[in-house]
């Protein structure tokens, strides 16, 4: 497996306190991957719905545990060009720690944790029959990078196995804001509830 890597301060401070403030002014959605589109609204059309649209249109309100996220399409263009200078940053980091080429990135996204949201214990990538049947390529490294700390909580935590709970047997943290997290992404991991304030943080899939 690939060491876990932490490296701080990957963006100066004016980039972001500009992230920062994008992320407090703009609507997060309701993400199809998080599971919280209604069964009768998975199409094309609803990918990416906010709860006031949902309530607009009558639909059931999604339970307030699943994650908001803001997808790379729908940021504006000053914060596509630094998503996108990071990701590049991400892939010189990638050569330098590890030795290999980044040939497919995924992700970009950003994820807001509100109070009590969390993310269970899982692997970012595994063989499954759906992965088998669409031929997708495997991924080989995930990372995180944090936006903000101001928030109680939210703590990305490892063990070796899955747990039922917010229990590790490696490591718990709570990385500054700027700081990118590396880890392999067959590593178990969760990130625990959040107890007050917004996290927000950006996750990336890496194929080497």
């Amino acid at each position: 497996m690939f060491d876990t890597l932490i490296r701080t301060e990957v963006v100066d401070s004016k980039t972001l306190e500009t992230i920062q403030t994008y992320c407090e002014s703009v609507d997060f959605y309701i993400n199809e991957s998080y599971g919280g589109i209604p069964d009768e609204l998975k199409n094309q059309q609803y990918t990416g719905i906010t709860d006031a649209q949902l309530e607009e249109i009558g639909a059931p309100p999604v339970p307030n545990e699943v994650l908001r996220s803001h997808r790379y399409q729908d940021m504006n263009r000053t914060l596509k060009e630094i998503t996108l200078k990071l990701n590049k940053i991400c892939k010189e980091i990638i050569l330098e720690q590890y030795g290999k080429q980044t040939t497919r990135l995924q992700g970009e996204s950003i994820v807001r944790y509100a109070q009590g949201q969390s993310l269970p214990y899982h692997q970012d990538w595994s063989i499954s029959e759906y992965v088998i049947k669409n031929g997708f390529p495997v991924v080989h490294l995930s990372s995180v990078f944090y936006i903000n700390d101001n928030y109680e909580g939210g703590e990305l935590i490892f063990s070796t196995k899955k747990q039922t709970e917010y229990q590790h047997d490696i490591m718990s943290l709570k990385p500054q804001a700027g700081t990118i997290v590396f880890f392999d992404a067959l590593q178990w991991h969760a990130s625990a509830p959040v107890k007050s304030g917004y996290k927000f943080a950006s996750t990336n899939f890496y194929t080497l």
